[in-house]
């Protein structure tokens, strides 16, 4: 994934004022038994899918499929009276939900050094595809909610601040097909 993409998406989820944590996903609630928690909650993870990048005809744009499944999570331990319930943890996916479904945005969203001459779309319509509810009796609430979003790699144009024109139509028969693992 890009620094760009990365950085939008977390800007946006930072609208959310209970979430403590915004991260790049790296299986953090699923601790060794020598492992503690070195995080606090409510916390979201970041979890980008493998995509394929195409190159967008004369430019050196390249656009992509992003499929990103977003990790909510929240404490759960019986023994501590502030524990989050399963409905306030529903609330919070709520508003993680709210807040990128739907979601588009244009480089000028993190850069506000970028002209209108310059402005490209970035990240085009999070639209969400699947979720997964937590089963398990554990000290953490863990949902998952998927999402696909047509992206452009723009951090060559945001470095040398160029101009280039770009088509925000992509071609789902030139990208493969990603399932989500639900182990």
């Amino acid at each position: 994934m890009t620094e760009s993409i990365y950085t939008a998406l977390e800007k946006r989820l930072k609208t959310i004022p209970e979430l403590k944590i915004i991260d790049w996903f790296a299986n953090q609630y699923e601790p060794s038994e020598e492992e503690d928690f070195v995080w606090q909650t409510p916390a979201v993870f970041l979890e980008f899918a493998p995509c394929v990048w195409l190159t967008t005809g004369e430019n050196t744009i390249q656009e992509a499929l992003m499929t990103l499944t977003v990790h909510t999570v929240t404490d759960n331990n019986y023994a501590d009276s502030k524990r989050f319930t399963a409905t306030q943890h529903l609330a919070i996916q709520r508003k993680v939900h709210k807040a990128l479904h739907e979601f588009t945005c244009a480089l000028s969203y993190i850069d506000p050094n970028v002209s209108n001459q310059t402005d490209h779309v970035l990240l085009n319509e999070l639209t969400r595809v699947g979720s997964e509810s937590d089963h398990v009796l554990n000290v953490i609430i863990a949902t998952k909610q998927t999402y696909t979003a047509q992206v452009f790699d723009l951090d060559e144009l945001q470095n040398n601040n160029t101009t280039a024109n770009v088509d925000v139509i992509l071609n789902i028969d030139q990208v493969p097909k990603y399932t989500l693992n639900t182990n």
